[in-house]
């Protein structure tokens, strides 16, 4: 049976892990497959600074060198950071999959620009580092975070979609916030 280790860039205990795994229906895992998922034992908390990301990039590739002595068959990084993602390519010898990559490549064969919502403006520098890595600057339209977005979580729906709609008003114009380095 063909095992996937799905490797969770920041810390966290076994709860938060298994709150990470329930967003992976089984129903959406192919029969024949067995899917784990693992926090990095140490690192960053939230991944918004080059600091951060740093640490990020370093417990993830121990986390990815450990899971093909583990005997796993690919490897994949649970979030859009990629931390780790090339220079796990570069020693492994099972596949390892960034869904930044992934997520960003799929946006740009749907239409000629895309965006990125983001809840905090902390996390640009994050975005900065994918977007120059996968060269995508030239395709991104505005990326601004959600206005409120701390702390209007658990706000209505009505109040989201006004979110949503003022932020897609934005979209049209130039982003000022967020530019390549």
């Amino acid at each position: 049976m063909p095992r996937i280790k799905i490797i969770v860039p920041i810390p966290m205990d076994e709860s938060g892990v298994e709150n990470r795994a329930a967003q992976l229906p089984s129903s959406q895992i192919a029969s024949g497959y067995e899917v784990d998922f693992e926090a990095v034992s140490y690192g960053a908390a939230l991944g918004d600074s080059y600091y951060d990301m740093l640490l990020m990039d370093m417990s993830v590739f121990e986390a990815g060198l450990k899971a093909e002595e583990e005997g796993y068959d690919a490897v994949c990084i649970d979030t859009v950071s990629d931390s780790g993602l090339y220079a796990l390519r570069s020693r492994l010898s099972i596949p390892v999959v960034g869904p930044g990559q992934t997520a960003l490549h799929m946006a740009s064969m749907l239409g000629h620009k895309f965006s990125i919502i983001t809840m905090w403006d902390e996390w640009f520098p994050l975005y900065r580092k994918i977007l120059t890595e996968y060269g995508l600057w030239g395709r991104l339209a505005p990326c601004d975070p959600l206005k409120h977005a701390r702390t209007s979580l658990n706000c209505s729906k009505a109040r989201k979609m006004w979110c949503l709609k003022s932020w897609n008003k934005r979209a049209s114009r130039p982003s000022k916030r967020m530019a390549p380095m």
